[in-house]
C-alpha cells in the first residue's frame, strides 16, 4: 500500500462520501479533503463518513491521519500514545533536539512516549520533520499553530552537526 501520509486531495475526496453536504462547515468534500491535509479539519468532523458504506475509506484516513482515542495535545504537537513507541525518530530528525541537546531539547522521551519541552518550544519552527519522520504516524503537528517571532539565528540550534549559515539557513556537513 502507498504511504498513507502522501495522500493528495483528489484520493482524499475519492474516500470521502462525496456528498457535499455542509455538516463539516465546508461547502464541498474537495475544500474538506484539502483541509484535512493541512490539519485544520479532523475526519471525525466529516459526521457521513462514520455510514456503513464509508467504512474503508475511514478506516484508511484514519490510519493516514491519526485518529485516535488516546491523542495527548501539547502546545502545536498532537500525539497518539496508542501508536507511539518510543523510538526516538522524531528526536533524531528535530534541528532543535537530539543527543546534543539534553535538557534543552524541544522534544524528549518520557516513560516510552513522545514528550514536547513546554519550556523550549521557543526554539521549534513548526518545519514537520519529527511528524514526517515518525514510522508509526504517532505524531502530527498543528499547522495552523503561530510560528515563534524570532530569526532563526537567534534560536539555540543544538545540534553540533548542524551549522547555521550568516542568512539563517541550515547547512549540514557533506550535505
Amino acid at each position: 500500500m502507498a504511504d498513507e501520509r502522501k495522500l493528495q486531495p483528489p484520493e482524499i475526496y475519492h474516500m470521502l462520501p462525496k456528498t457535499n453536504c455542509g455538516l463539516c462547515g465546508l461547502p464541498k468534500c474537495m475544500a474538506f479533503a484539502m483541509m484535512l491535509i493541512a490539519g485544520k479539519k479532523n475526519i471525525d468532523d466529516c459526521p457521513p463518513i462514520h455510514e456503513e458504506q464509508y467504512a474503508e475509506g475511514y478506516e484508511r484516513l484514519s490510519r493516514a491521519f491519526g485518529v485516535g482515542t488516546n491523542l495527548r495535545k501539547m502546545a502545536w504537537f498532537i500525539l497518539d500514545l496508542d501508536k507511539c513507541d518510543g523510538c526516538g525518530t522524531c528526536i533524531k530528525a528535530c534541528l532543535y533536539s537530539g543527543e546534543d541537546a539534553g535538557d534543552l531539547g524541544v522534544l524528549h522521551i518520557v516513560e516510552g512516549k513522545l514528550l514536547p519541552a513546554e519550556a523550549n518550544l521557543v526554539n521549534c519552527d513548526i518545519c514537520l520533520t519529527c511528524e514526517r519522520k515518525c514510522p508509526k504516524y504517532a505524531l502530527r503537528v498543528d499547522r495552523r499553530a503561530p510560528r515563534a517571532q524570532m530569526d532563526r539565528s537567534e534560536r539555540t540550534l543544538l545540534r553540533k552537526d548542524i551549522k547555521v549559515d550568516a542568512h539563517g539557513g541550515f547547512t549540514k556537513p557533506g550535505g
